[in-house]
């Protein structure tokens, strides 16, 4: 039995539209790759979830320091853009926690520490391993003083 032609044109484009899919996903995962690789190659980077004002979720990401601003990086994207950027000098620690109820999912219960603070007057919070919470609170404390009335 004979194939007509225009099934031979439909398994063709298939096939066609199938590699550029792979291909296209191949491209993506090198991106994210050289993207994480160009983030982390400084000094003073870490993972963490981030969650800003006026969010709900915490956003899975990595963060590093620069000088005197935390810049958090979202952990799925292209962009090689902050996603957060914290000054040092804005940054005022309300409390710690331990994941609870839906975070426990996201976050894991082990080792994990949510920061709260506010930044800029505005609630914030990093989820961050133990190590990473002490080179943090080390980097705010390293802070230079600040001048009074001026």
């Amino acid at each position: 039995m004979r194939v007509p032609g225009w099934l031979d044109a439909v398994v063709l484009d298939s096939a066609l539209l199938a590699g550029v899919v792979v291909v296209a996903a191949l491209v993506a995962l090198i991106a994210l790759g050289l993207r994480r690789r160009g983030i982390t190659r400084h000094a003073g980077t870490f993972e963490c979830c981030v969650r800003t004002a006026g969010r709900s979720r915490f956003t899975l990401g990595m963060a590093r320091y620069g000088g005197d601003r935390l810049e958090v990086f979202r952990w799925f994207s292209l962009d090689y853009r902050p996603h957060a950027v914290f000054e040092r000098s804005l940054i005022v620690e309300t409390g710690r926690r331990k994941p609870i109820g839906r975070e426990v999912m996201l976050l894991g219960a082990g080792e994990v520490v949510i920061l709260e603070f506010t930044y800029a007057a505005r609630p914030a919070a990093l989820a961050l391993g133990q190590s990473a919470l002490t080179g943090f609170l080390a980097w705010i404390e390293a802070a230079p003083p600040r001048s009074l009335g001026g």
